[in-house]
């Protein structure tokens, strides 16, 4: 072995210690090295997780149908309703981050920016998905990989970031459809919501909350 790939198995080795689990807490504090027992009390983790914990939906809706929040015109509806056309699915593909975790597909985004005609098939299943008003099985499934949370005990289950990694062409409906939406998202979003808006960074609140701080503490000097 010469030294190069000395220095790339120690990079593979180290990386592959960091994200390996060998050994958790289970549900009375005890630590497990069984493999079983840790696929277990992980699974059951991101069980109760991702539940459903509404049990009044139903009051939910009501509330939002009475509740007066920006709507959109209907051009604007009829527009984001438009089929999907083939430049779209192009453009997302051509952009599509490489060198990434691959999916429950098996499929990275070379794959789908090598091979064009597959372009032709993406625009078949979407304008099919479109008019049934139905995604496939597969859009709802994805490879869940847990990344520690640096400097947390990696016994505990909850210091594990879970990242989902789905299906390419999933991916792309998403991305397409993301697009449509950011062109009416600031108007039907109030401006202190700042969390997934283009342009719009988490610490503009952080610098409006120091501001307001200051300015009460302003005000509390003057009137002492």
């Amino acid at each position: 072995m010469n030294k190069i790939d000395i220095s790339l198995a120690r990079l593979t080795k180290k990386k592959k210690e960091r994200s390996q689990i060998d050994k958790t807490k289970n549900e009375r504090g005890e630590v497990t090295t069984n493999t079983t027992e840790i696929q277990r009390i992980i699974r059951n983790n991101h069980d109760q997780l991702y539940t459903n914990k509404l049990n009044n939906q139903e009051e939910i809706e009501k509330f939002l149908e009475t509740y007066n929040l920006p709507r959109l015109s209907q051009g604007e509806t009829e527009n984001l309703n438009r089929l999907i056309t083939n430049n779209e699915i192009e453009s997302i593909t051509k952009n599509l981050p490489t060198n990434r975790s691959l999916g429950p597909d098996g499929f990275a985004g070379e794959f789908y920016q090598t091979f064009k005609a597959l372009m032709h098939t993406l625009l078949k299943l979407f304008q099919n998905i479109e008019e049934e008003r139905t995604l496939p099985n597969s859009f709802y499934e994805a490879s869940i990989t847990l990344i520690p949370k640096p400097d947390k005990d990696t016994t505990k289950k909850d210091n594990y970031r879970p990242i989902s990694l789905m299906y390419i062409d999933a991916k792309i409906l998403n991305k397409i459809l993301a697009n449509k939406i950011q062109h009416y998202i600031k108007r039907i979003i109030r401006h202190d919501q700042v969390g997934f808006i283009p342009r719009i960074q988490e610490w503009f609140n952080i610098c409006k909350s120091i501001n307001m701080i200051h300015h009460i503490n302003k005000r509390k000097d003057k009137t002492q």
